[in-house]
C-alpha cells in the first residue's frame, strides 16, 4: 500500500514539474500557433511562431525543421521577404527539403537580394536536377541573367527553358545579336515569327536588320558609283541596287505589317519613308511625309 502510495504521489510531482517545464509551455505554444497556421490567420500564426522559436532555443532544444518552414511561409504571406528567407534558409541548414530550396529561392528573389539568389540556385542546381526541377532552375537562372544583364548566361541557359516567352526569347536574341552571332540571330528570329505570328518585336527586329543591310548595301554602290560616273558603272549600279532592292522590299513588308498595329508610331512612318524613297515610291513616300 505503501508502495501505491509513493508511486502515486511521484507521478502527480512529476506532472506538476512537467505542466511547469518549458516542455509543457512549448507544447501548449506550439498548438496554439498551428491553429492559426491551419486557419490562414498568417499574422497571428507568425507572432505565435516566432515566440515558439524563441521557447525552445531558450529551452536549448532543436526547433524542427516543420516549425522552421510554417514561420518562413508565415513571413512570406507578410512580404517580409528577407525574414522569410532568412528562415527557409535554417531550415535548409537541417534538411534539405524542396519546400525549403524554392521558399529561399523565391524570397531571395522577392527580395532583391540578387547575390543571395545567384548564390543558392548555384548551391542547389544539383538538387532541383536530381528531383525533377532542371525546368525550374532553368526559367530561375535565365530570370537572374536578364536581372544582371549576363549575356552569356542568357545565351547558355535559354535552350534549357520550356516554352519561352516573348520577352525571354527577346533577350535570346539580342545576346546572338551582342555576341556578333547575326546569322544564327536572323535564324532564330525568323522560327520565332513562324511560331508567333504576333511577336511584333521580332519582326521589329527583322524589319530593321534587313533596313541596315539595305542601306549599307546602297550607300556602298552609291559610293562606287561616284567615284567614276559613266555609263558602264550605271549599268551596274542599276544591276547591283536590285539586289540591295530585295533587301528594302523586306524591310518594307515587315514594317507595313507592324504598322497595321500601330498606325501612329512614328519611328515605322519614318522608316517606311526612307524605304518608298529608297525603291522610287513617291507617292507612298509623300503619303509617309505628311504623316511626320
Amino acid at each position: 500500500m505503501r508502495l501505491i502510495k509513493g508511486f502515486i504521489a511521484v507521478s502527480i510531482l512529476l506532472g506538476v514539474v512537467y505542466s511547469c517545464s518549458p516542455l509543457k509551455k512549448i507544447e501548449s505554444g506550439k498548438s496554439v500557433a498551428m491553429a492559426s497556421y491551419a486557419e490562414h490567420n498568417y499574422l497571428q500564426a507568425y507572432e505565435q511562431l516566432t515566440a515558439l522559436i524563441t521557447s525552445y532555443q531558450s529551452a536549448k532544444l532543436k526547433v524542427p525543421v516543420d516549425i522552421l518552414l510554417k514561420t518562413a511561409d508565415c513571413a512570406a504571406q507578410l512580404k517580409k521577404y528577407d525574414v522569410a528567407s532568412d528562415y527557409f534558409s535554417q531550415s535548409l541548414a537541417d534538411s534539405i527539403t524542396m519546400t525549403g530550396v524554392k521558399g529561399y529561392i523565391e524570397n531571395s528573389k522577392a527580395g532583391g537580394n540578387i547575390d543571395i539568389l545567384a548564390s543558392a540556385l548555384n548551391q542547389y542546381a544539383i538538387f532541383l536536377n536530381e528531383n525533377g526541377e532542371g525546368r525550374y532552375l532553368a526559367k530561375e537562372l535565365f530570370a537572374t541573367a536578364l536581372r544582371t544583364n549576363d549575356q552569356e548566361s542568357i545565351l547558355k541557359v535559354y535552350p534549357d527553358l520550356e516554352k519561352p516567352n516573348e520577352e525571354e526569347s527577346m533577350a535570346y536574341l539580342l545576346a546572338l545579336e551582342k555576341a556578333n552571332k547575326n546569322k544564327e540571330a536572323l535564324t532564330f528570329c525568323n522560327h520565332l515569327i513562324k511560331e508567333n505570328p504576333d511577336y511584333n518585336r521580332a519582326k521589329e527586329w527583322k524589319a530593321i536588320y534587313y533596313y541596315n543591310l539595305a542601306e549599307e548595301g546602297y550607300k556602298r554602290e552609291m559610293a562606287k558609283y561616284n567615284k567614276n560616273k559613266n555609263y558602264t558603272a550605271y549599268v551596274y549600279l542599276k544591276r547591283d541596287l536590285k539586289k540591295v532592292s530585295a533587301n528594302y522590299r523586306v524591310a518594307k513588308g515587315l514594317f507595313e505589317d507592324i504598322r497595321k498595329q500601330y498606325p501612329s508610331e512614328k519611328k515605322y512612318i519614318k522608316y517606311l519613308k526612307n524605304i518608298y524613297l529608297r525603291l522610287e515610291m513617291k507617292r507612298e513616300a509623300s503619303a509617309m511625309e505628311k504623316l511626320l
